[in-house]
C-alpha cells in the first residue's frame, strides 16, 4: 500500500486479524512507519506459513492457535513436525 496499490489479499490476517487490520488501517491514514512496524513483527510467521506450501502453514498456525483444524486435503499433507514446532515458538513470540 506504501507504494500505491488499494489493499491487500492476505492469509496472515487469519491468524491476527485485529492487528492487520490495525496495520491496513496505518496504511490508508499514510503512517507506513507504524504500519512497516505491524509488517515486521509478522514477518518470520509469514515466511514460516508458506514453507511448505499454502495452506499447510496457515492451518498449522490457526489449529496451534485454537481456531480451526490443521486437516488439508490429499494431495497435500499435514505440516511436518519440525514446522510445526518452528510455527509454536513463532505463536510464542508474537
Amino acid at each position: 500500500m506504501a507504494i500505491g496499490v488499494e489493499g491487500c489479499i492476505s492469509v496472515i490476517a487469519n491468524l491476527v486479524p485485529k492487528e492487520f487490520s490495525t496495520m491496513i488501517n496505518h496504511c490508508r491514514k499514510g503512517e507506513f512507519k507504524d504500519a512497516a512496524e505491524i509488517q515486521l513483527k509478522f514477518s518470520e510467521m509469514i515466511d514460516l506459513i508458506f514453507e511448505e506450501g499454502n495452506p499447510v502453514g496457515i492451518k498449522c498456525a490457526l489449529s496451534l492457535s485454537n481456531i480451526t483444524s490443521d486437516v488439508v486435503r490429499l494431495p497435500l499433507v499435514n505440516a511436518t513436525d519440525s514446522l510445526r514446532e518452528k510455527i509454536k515458538k513463532q505463536l510464542i513470540q508474537i
